[in-house]
């Protein structure tokens, strides 16, 4: 009984199911037929002005940075800006120690008369002469009397070929590998044959050498093995070649013929005019030179270095600017200050220059010549400022107490030798007296003999111990910071290969950045790229927009970039969503079939320009054609 009941209850269940099912169903066709209506559009073609652009974004960028180089041994007392600032040309970046400056200046003057007298020289010694480095033979002889030099190096690499070792060489191509040391012949274009052995086989390549009194470099031979079988061809080289060579001048004689023997240090070609490439070299390194001294004498005039450009200044270490002109002044002051009891510093009354010439058992002997002192200043630096470059030392040789003399960073001087420099001070008189005896450099004294005077070295020598210098004065100076001009900022994007070959150079581009919100910014195309990058398929070639500059503009800001391609006129028109593409026909639907929910009458159009929301249709369709 209780069975039957349960089926019942389920039967019941079913059918209330399924009546609920069929009254939904209506409902649910209609909001399908709805959605589907209304996912249908329709339009009409009209007249409108089409504007074609293209667009990329990318990110504010700045051109290479200008270097601003601190020159040899010039010191930074303070900066005058700091990362991030902007700076106009000739604005100044930070000050620096004058004196450092001068002693710059004495050195590039120095290098300049170096370089003078070796352009002098050069101009005297106009004829070379050309020897063998070793026994040979000619095998080449490419120069002729009154050649220019420059001009033949140009056209065969050099003026003859001497082979050194008394063989030539041949390489061929070969399947086989022939044992080294393995006799052959090899027959040269005049019919005449050589023998020859095999030295080497790898790889496919065998090479073979031969007499070098013969056979004529560059010719084309043929390789035999004994029993006469080809072996292979090839050019004939010298196996051990010397090239006689030279930078410039003119042929003013040559004694080469080919196939000759020379001896070791035969002359083979006289030069003459010959160090052009020297004197230009000095040349141009002397107006590097001439440049450096006017900059460093505008420095020294205003004691500041300046902007080259305008621009944002970066790259700025603050520890470069450790005030080491200050540390010479705290060094000297302390030099100067004497009985650290007395509360004030003694005046400065007399000094001397000491220049020591021997050593002897009961001590040390040496010239001393008076300086006289007109400064008055605890500042030795002011006191040596207006020295002569010169100073004569007394002929006269006197015992020299050198006692207490002091190194520039304060240390005691542990040893003496002849030609070393002091300078003693004597501060205050009476009880209240004190020397100091500094030690400001070395000389020859083989120089002084000959010359009754001592050149006194550059600033820096008088505080602390000269390092040997070279011959110039560097010409790269360390890098200080850096200035990226501002005039110019440039955006770099990635075009599609579909659309690059609608960019040209010169195309106007509008900007707007993000972080000048409301502003349109005029910009130019400058550079497109030749080659493209492969990315997922599709290539991308690099366009480059610049701009100018302008109040509010950063290196990294986000910009969006349009450039107007063309303008239509007024075209027939329609919106981009209407026109379907099927392969390279486009078309659109002129019919739709509401019961189906059918699209119909595909129409073949033909389409023109686009700026991404209408098309321009060119054919297939009439004015207000649904």
């Amino acid at each position: 009984m209780k069975k039957k009941l349960w089926v019942r209850i389920v039967l019941w269940t079913l059918l209330l199911a399924l009546v609920a099912a069929l009254a939904v169903l209506p409902s649910v066709a209609r909001n399908r037929n709805r959605s589907s209506s209304s996912s249908v559009l329709s339009c009409v073609p009209g007249q409108r002005e089409i504007v074609s652009t293209l667009a990329g974004g990318g990110t504010l960028q700045t051109r290479e940075s200008t270097q601003v180089s601190l020159p040899d041994g010039v010191e930074v007392l303070r900066f005058l800006v700091k990362n991030g600032d902007l700076v106009s040309e000739g604005q100044a970046l930070a000050e620096v120690d004058t004196l450092t400056v001068y002693s710059a200046i004495t050195r590039v003057q120095e290098s300049l008369d170096t370089l003078n007298a070796q352009i002098s020289e050069s101009e005297q010694n106009t004829s070379l002469s050309l020897s063998s480095v070793a026994e040979g033979r000619v095998k080449a002889v490419y120069a002729r009397k009154d050649d220019d030099v420059r001009q033949v190096l140009a056209e065969y690499g050099s003026l003859g070929i001497l082979s050194l070792d008394g063989l030539m060489s041949i390489s061929f191509s070969s399947d086989t590998e022939p044992l080294p040391g393995t006799g052959v012949v090899v027959r040269c274009p005049d019919g005449k044959e050589y023998s020859g052995k095999i030295v080497s086989s790898l790889k496919g390549t065998t090479e073979v050498t031969l007499t070098d009194d013969g056979p004529q470099l560059g010719d084309p031979a043929m390789i035999l093995d004994p029993e006469g079988n080809v072996l292979g061809n090839g050019i004939l080289t010298v196996h051990s070649p010397w090239r006689i060579l030279c930078s410039d001048g003119i042929v003013q004689s040559i004694a080469l013929r080919e196939g000759q023997k020379v001896r070791k240090g035969a002359v083979l070609v006289r030069i003459r005019d010959a160090g052009g490439t020297r004197r230009e070299q000095l040349s141009i390194k002397h107006r590097e030179y001439e440049a450096l001294l006017i900059d460093l004498l505008q420095m020294a005039g205003t004691g500041e270095i300046i902007s080259p450009c305008a621009g944002f200044v970066s790259g700025i270490d603050e520890a470069v600017a450790s005030g080491l002109s200050s540390s010479f002044r705290h060094e000297i002051r302390l030099l100067a200050e004497g009985d650290p009891a007395e509360e004030e510093t003694p005046p400065i009354v007399s000094s001397e220059l000491l220049m020591v010439t021997a050593a002897e058992e009961s001590g040390y002997r040496g010239k001393v010549t008076p300086i006289s002192l007109e400064s008055q200043d605890m500042d030795i630096i002011g006191m040596f400022t207006g020295l002569a470059q010169t100073l004569l030392l007394g002929a006269e040789e006197v015992p020299l107490d050198l006692s207490g003399a002091q190194k520039p960073d304060g240390s005691a001087v542990e040893s003496v030798q002849p030609g070393d420099v002091f300078v003693r001070i004597r501060f205050g008189e009476g009880e209240t007296a004190f020397s100091r005896l500094l030690y400001i450099g070395h000389t020859d004294l083989s120089s002084a003999a000959s010359f009754p005077g001592f050149q006194i070295p550059d600033f820096s020598s008088y505080f602390a111990v000269p390092e040997a210098q070279d011959e110039f004065y560097p010409l790269e100076g360390s890098p200080l910071l850096s200035v990226t001009p501002q005039e110019t900022l440039f955006i770099l994007f990635s075009a599609d290969e579909l659309d690059i070959l609608r960019y040209r150079k010169g195309m106007e581009a509008e900007i707007v950045l993000d972080a000048l919100p409301g502003e349109t910014f005029e910009g130019t195309v400058t550079k497109i790229s030749a080659v493209g990058t492969n990315s997922g398929g599709s290539s991308k070639f690099a366009v480059t927009v610049e701009l100018p500059w302008c109040s509010g503009m950063l290196p990294g800001m986000n910009a969006a970039v349009v450039i107007r391609t063309g303008t239509s006129g007024s075209v027939l028109a329609l919106p981009v969503a209407a026109v379907q593409d099927r392969g390279s026909q486009s078309y659109v639907y002129t019919g739709f079939e509401s019961k189906t929910e059918a699209l119909l009458d595909p129409l073949p159009v033909e389409t023109g320009v686009s700026d991404g929301e209408w098309v321009e249709i060119v054919s297939g369709l009439d004015e207000q054609q649904t």
